[in-house]
């Protein structure tokens, strides 16, 4: 997709041709679009790979660039796309909702990391990426839900709610049945 230059003829967009020449809806997408795909990108190679076993500053380096793309991009241009998100109000209330939690995740996992408690802060980078990969598994979903005729925001509300809610229920479960002590102290 190109971000700066959107067609709308992507399924999620097909409904925001009356968005096209919106300054505030073109941003956030430019935004959200591009910083998200980034985040995503750096926070699997150092959740999946380790860099740190091979490189400490490295590992840094991409952490904090990935954390502060959240906090500076991410996050700001998710709750501008809330605002137009398809769905109803319950759909914009979901990806506000996401936005919120991805900000609670990344700030904890830095707040862990500066706090040299290493075992929650890769549980939480963990989750974070989980969380980052959810606009993949909606895109997925919405193509499956869209075969069923749900009626559009049926199959967008569906769609949203199962791509994240799961994961931050089972991080929760997971969160309470470890040893991790993931509080803000």
């Amino acid at each position: 997709m190109n971000y700066f230059n959107p067609s709308f003829r992507e399924p999620f967009l097909q409904s925001k041709t009356h968005l096209a020449e919106n300054a505030l809806f073109k941003a956030g997408l430019i935004i959200h679009g591009i910083s998200a795909c980034t985040a995503l990108f750096i926070c699997s190679i150092l959740v999946l790979f380790r860099i740190e076993k091979v490189n400490t500053s490295i590992h840094r380096i991409l952490g904090k660039t990935a954390l502060y793309l959240v906090f500076g991009a991410v996050v700001p241009g998710g709750i501008i796309l809330a605002f137009y998100a398809s769905g109803g109000k319950i759909g914009k209330f979901l990806f506000f909702l996401l936005a919120v939690y991805t900000f609670s995740i990344a700030f904890l996992a830095l707040k862990k990391a500066k706090a040299r408690q290493i075992n929650q802060h890769k549980l939480l980078m963990t989750e974070l990426l989980c969380i980052l990969c959810s606009a993949i598994l909606l895109r997925l979903l919405l193509m499956l839900f869209s075969t069923v005729n749900l009626g559009w925001d049926l199959t967008y509300q569906l769609s949203i709610s199962i791509s994240w809610l799961p994961i931050a229920i089972l991080f929760l479960f997971l969160k309470k049945r470890s040893s991790y002590n993931l509080e803000v102290e």
